[in-house]
């Protein structure tokens, strides 16, 4: 697999392209996020009360084309289970939050779906995402303990389910739950979910009683790795070996899965063999000497955590005004979407000229003095020679 090289070298013209490209792009995907859905686009309040026809469903749907709602329609579900009086369930979407309130004495729950149709049971969303992708709900307000799940599917009979647990307790308060699509907690039904095959996706409260619940947003976040790439020195001659050190982060909210790092190496520099390591482990690359250099199937990296290379690199030859670059590609090894590079490099080491020793206004006196006094006495030497 060819693998690209950090090169940036851009004209002016190429910059002011990708300025523009950044531009044109929403916002959200400027920044590697999917929204799902902000609930900024209004939906009238649905609900349910107990009558004497006994339990029930209510349900709404907006659409085609509702800003800030993957696949242009929003289709909202309540389902009231139990109770008795007066009681019910209610759920509106406005000014940004997702709101579902369940009446003390009333049991029921809640379903959003986003199907890409006015169909509530379609699966025409036809969306692609990265395994290495992380799902994002923002919860603002859950006074009372309740199972909260997000569905998922590529068709009616494959789909993978994620369940969280919410303790209750959250007061206006905006709380960040996280579900990466590699997590082993989700559960399949039939072959589960195809990432790059989604159909639909159902966000749900179960039925429970005495709740009040706010979601505030539901996104989709790229999974996140940084690169650091450092010389231990930066000015070298013909014959010296420098140590390279490469620093793998996981800046995400999940844990990685295995990833690929590849060095392509200037010519002049050269691997020296046997001496890379992996977080202090021996661990040699593929492709010496001369690259490119590739570990592969590394990691996972956990949240918040790195993985450190080390390796040594061999000056060949540089000359003056030589600038030798190694640069480094990261890449998650099932998908290669997931992606990050770094480099570092090294210019020739010019020795200073080294100066003639000149003396100080001081030192020329003497020195002329020792002259003069010199000059005296070889006068007088030749005279006494003289007078034999």
């Amino acid at each position: 697999m060819e693998k690209r090289k950090l090169r940036k070298k851009f004209d002016l013209g190429a910059c002011l392209a990708v300025s523009l490209v950044f531009l044109l792009l929403p916002f959200s995907l400027a920044l590697g996020q999917i929204v799902i859905d902000a609930f900024t686009t209004e939906q009238p309040m649905i609900q349910r009360w107990w009558d004497p026809d006994g339990n029930g469903t209510e349900d709404s749907t907006i659409g085609p084309g509702a800003d800030e709602v993957i696949g242009g329609y929003r289709y909202t579900w309540i389902n009231l289970t139990g109770g008795t009086g007066a009681v019910g369930t209610r759920m509106v979407a406005t000014n940004g939050d997702l709101i579902f309130s369940v009446d003390s004495g009333a049991v029921g729950g809640c379903e959003v779906r986003w199907t890409g149709d006015v169909s509530e049971n379609a699966m025409s969303l036809g969306a692609s995402f990265n395994p290495n992708d992380i799902f994002r709900i923002v919860i603002i307000d859950d006074d009372l303990p309740v199972l909260l799940y997000l569905r998922v599917f590529t068709d009616a009979a494959n789909y993978s389910t994620y369940t969280w647990t919410l303790p209750g307790g959250i007061i206006d308060t905006p709380t960040d739950l996280y579900a990466a699509c590699n997590a082993p907690d989700w559960v399949a039904t039939g072959t589960g979910v195809e990432w790059s095959n989604v159909g639909a996706i159902y966000l749900g409260v179960a039925s429970t009683s005495m709740l009040d619940i706010r979601i505030g947003l539901l996104d989709l976040q790229a999974s996140e790795l940084s690169c650091v790439k450092s010389f231990d020195n930066h000015e070298v001659n013909t014959g010296d070996v420098i140590t390279a050190t490469v620093e793998i982060q996981n800046t995400g909210h999940a844990p990685s899965g295995l990833i690929d790092i590849t060095d392509t190496l200037d010519a002049g520099l050269s691997y020296v063999a046997g001496s890379a390591l992996v977080d202090g482990l021996p661990n040699e690359p593929a492709g010496g000497p001369v690259g490119p250099l590739v570990w592969q199937n590394l990691g996972p990296i956990a949240t918040a955590a790195n993985i450190t290379l080390t390796y040594d690199i061999s000056v060949d030859s540089i000359s003056a005004k030589d600038r030798l670059c190694s640069y480094v590609v990261v890449e998650d090894h099932d998908t290669q979407t997931l992606y990050t590079e770094c480099e570092d490099c090294v210019t020739y080491h010019d020795a200073p000229i080294k100066e003639v020793p000149t003396f100080t206004q001081w030192g020329m006196i003497a020195f002329s003095l020792l002259l003069a006094t010199s000059a005296v006495w070889a006068i007088q030497r030749n005279r006494s020679i003289s007078d034999l």
